[in-house]
């Protein structure tokens, strides 16, 4: 009988096991015809495995039940409650929308409806429940990342090694705004960034080859981001480098790790530009901002800086002084600046956003700024009911309730104060969930990140698998505060929560 038990519980970990492949690997590299219509190319790839497989994860389950077979009581955690809660508000706002029929699958395109968070939310509670804990899974999402960023910044590099790009020239919106096997350069930005700790958590506590191929990986990771076309990425990349610094402020030799990384930064720019003055290729790339960032001059003041550190801090190590980072007052004063200024610019921003501030008015004069769309959605919510705020009027409703419910938008593109694009989302996902799940969705989807990083806080400095889940779900909530929730990124982060949840907030010392 134990025998068969072990069995069964054995077949459910190998079923999700067998997902996260499909998921780490085989979702970021399938492609149907190139990167024609690869969205709904890429949801139905993850839609249509993710019901499959978690078909056979429940009847598993249930035929375990119907068996009588004892199962592993598990205790419900503040996020496993914060995710069912999401959940409830999801399934309530889809009840009360106004286009119900709309909101089932979402809008064309990106699906983001009732289906696919029914299908996050699973794929949440199946991998907290039955993840074992293999390290495997880890090589095989570093290594898929690995080929995705290289192909991607190949791309900028104007060397199309797939031919996806046969026949486009490079002023075209195609050229720019897609690349490698995950297609717009938002949802390239998302995938990289929530992936990127993979590699940054190798780097930061592996030992030999595995360290030598996590610093590859970052590498990759910081020259892709800088070159992706794609403000968000490039934010993504130094708030993670700014993150690694913070946490290697308790010793001297964590530091020193940490800075070896920061210089790839710095470093990679650098490579890209020797390429382009030995006239080895073309960079592709669309936006002004993107280009003065790239060609600033400030990164070799950047990297200056980290070597002087670096050797300062070597030496120090090298005649074996005194580590006055172990007091923890230096970890304490920077970490305190650090929550100050991010305060103070969340504050700035909002304020912004709202016009409390002189000039604030020239926000909606940009027609095709992301601050404008961010205001008019502000202001679409705050004329919705009661019973809309509180719930939203379903996922993936914010084109209905933007252009169809609200007249603030038609009005403002009327006036020239925003663009005339169709927007599906906010390019913010708070303020997007805010308006399609209400202030219940807002305040649960907050409470899960919360609560997981919390249970992380004392295992990420100790695990290299919970600290690349630490990693990947801040970079995720980085660029979730300029983008939205895609398929090749928001799966990735709800099975880094279930691994989180499940046996990665056990403080589990390895080798890795």
């Amino acid at each position: 009988m134990k025998k068969q038990e072990q069995n069964t519980k054995e077949t459910v970990s190998m079923l999700v096991y067998g997902y996260l492949v499909i998921l780490f690997a085989g979702l970021p590299l399938y492609m149907q015809n190139k990167l024609v219509m690869i969205g709904n190319a890429k949801y139905l790839f993850f839609r249509n495995t993710t019901l499959v497989l978690g078909a056979f994860v429940v009847l598993a389950v249930l035929w375990q039940r119907i068996r009588g077979e004892r199962t592993t009581k598990r205790t419900w955690k503040k996020t496993d409650v914060f995710m069912l809660l999401y959940l409830v508000s999801a399934i309530f706002s889809y009840g009360i929308s106004p286009c119900r029929e709309d909101v089932l699958l979402g809008y064309p395109g990106w699906y983001m409806g009732m289906v696919t968070q029914g299908l996050l939310v699973g794929i949440y509670f199946a991998v907290s429940r039955y993840y074992d804990g293999s390290r495997s899974i880890w090589w095989i999402a570093r290594i898929t990342a690995g080929i995705v960023t290289l192909i991607g910044l190949l791309n900028r590099l104007d060397i199309d090694v797939l031919g996806t790009f046969r026949g486009m020239e490079n002023g075209e919106w195609n050229r720019t705004q897609l690349l490698s096997t995950i297609g717009n350069n938002n949802w390239y930005a998302g995938y990289i960034s929530v992936t990127a700790g993979i590699s940054l958590a190798a780097a930061f506590m592996g030992k030999q080859q595995v360290r030598a191929l996590g610093l590859l990986g970052s590498f990759l990771f910081f020259a892709s981001a800088i070159t992706s076309n794609s403000t968000t990425a490039i934010l993504a990349a130094c708030g993670l480098s700014l993150l690694l610094l913070l946490l290697s402020l308790r010793k001297r030799d964590l530091l020193l790790r940490a800075l070896e990384i920061l210089m790839l930064l710095p470093l990679s720019v650098f490579m890209v530009r020797m390429f382009l003055l030995l006239h080895l290729t073309g960079l592709v790339l669309a936006g002004d901002a993107e280009k003065r960032l790239f060609f600033t001059p400030a990164w070799y003041v950047v990297f200056v800086v980290e070597v002087a550190v670096y050797l300062i801090l070597q030496l120090r190590e090298r005649q074996e002084r005194s580590d006055r980072l172990e007091s923890g007052r230096v970890f304490r004063t920077v970490v305190g600046l650090a929550v100050a200024v991010t305060l103070a610019a969340l504050l700035l921003g909002c304020l912004l956003v709202a016009g409390y501030l002189p000039g604030s008015d020239k926000v909606s004069e940009a027609a095709n700024g992301r601050l404008a769309l961010w205001k008019v959605t502000i202001l679409t919510y705050g004329k919705e009911g009661l019973l809309f705020q509180i719930f939203g009027m379903g996922p993936d409703s914010f084109y209905y309730a933007l252009y169809q419910w609200g007249s603030d938008a038609m009005d403002w593109i009327n006036r020239g104060l925003l663009d005339n694009n169709i927007y599906s989302n906010a390019h913010n996902e708070w303020l997007t969930l805010l308006v399609q799940q209400g202030i219940l969705g807002v305040i649960a989807y907050g409470g899960i990140f919360l609560t997981a990083f919390r249970n992380l806080r004392i295992s990420a400095t100790r695990d290299p698998r919970a600290l690349a889940v630490f990693l990947g779900l801040t970079g995720y909530l980085i660029c979730s505060l300029f983008t939205f929730q895609h398929v090749l990124s928001t799966p990735f982060a709800f099975a880094l929560l279930g691994m989180a949840e499940g046996v990665l907030c056990k403080v589990i010392l390895i080798k890795f």
